[in-house]
């Protein structure tokens, strides 16, 4: 098991805002097959002039009732498996028996509940010393009978919403399909191949992002950029 980390470097503003608000906002990336899969707000957490953001390569996959309007996902069931894995669901509350998978490099689901459900990947992490629980971070629709298949992918994205109250009030396991501001894309598994440390900073006066110069691990996203592509690998 692989563990990553990185550190977020916030050069605040004259106001000083940036120390309290619950504004950074994390995503993360998951490899699949099915066309209609969406990215899922992965973490909001308060930030300070410093901030960790841990986690490691285990991933867990969970259903759901079948997605009903825009509400966040808050009632899910996830399971921890691994690559050439399956998980056959047998009811809508999650139950169900885990299978030998013939690929290796993907998990999968396979919908059995008697009805149309949701799927999608989890994971956990920490920020700033703070773990949370098992986390959705994507969801595809599953209709009754039907299988779909997941890919481990280590990347997260990173952003700071700093001026509107909508934007800072989105919580966890919403559907964002669009960023929300300027941000970084943080390629983790490129970054543990070359032995980099992924440190990242926020200028909240100017609203941008920095990294080491020549950093093959970190690019930079705009707003309203598409994120469904995220979950599309």
């Amino acid at each position: 098991m692989a563990e990553y980390e990185v550190t977020l470097f916030v050069d605040a503003s004259n106001d000083g805002s940036g120390a309290k608000l619950p504004k950074l906002y994390g995503f993360k990336a998951a490899g699949d097959n099915h066309p209609q899969s969406k990215p899922l707000v992965w973490f909001h957490a308060e930030y300070v002039t410093r901030t960790s953001i841990k986690w490691d390569t285990r991933s867990w996959v969970y259903v759901a009732k079948a997605r009903q309007g825009k509400e966040p996902l808050t009632s899910y069931s996830p399971r921890e498996l691994q690559c050439g894995e399956q998980f056959v669901v047998d009811s809508v509350k999650g139950s169900g028996q885990e299978l030998a998978y013939d690929d290796p490099t993907h998990i999968a689901v396979v919908n059995k509940a008697g009805k149309g459900l949701r799927a999608g990947m989890a994971g956990e992490v920490s920020v700033a010393g703070t773990p949370m629980e098992t986390i959705p971070y994507c969801e595809n629709p599953l209709a009754n009978e039907a299988m779909t298949t997941f890919k481990p992918v280590e990347k997260v994205i990173l952003f700071i919403a700093q001026s509107s109250a909508e934007e800072s009030e989105i919580k966890k396991g919403v559907v964002v399909e669009n960023a929300l501001s300027p941000g970084v894309v943080i390629d983790a598994a490129i970054a543990d191949w070359e032995g980099e440390e992924m440190k990242v900073r926020f200028n909240e006066k100017e609203g941008t992002w920095s990294w080491p110069e020549g950093a093959a691990w970190a690019r930079s996203i705009e707003k309203g950029d598409d994120l469904t592509n995220f979950v599309h690998f």
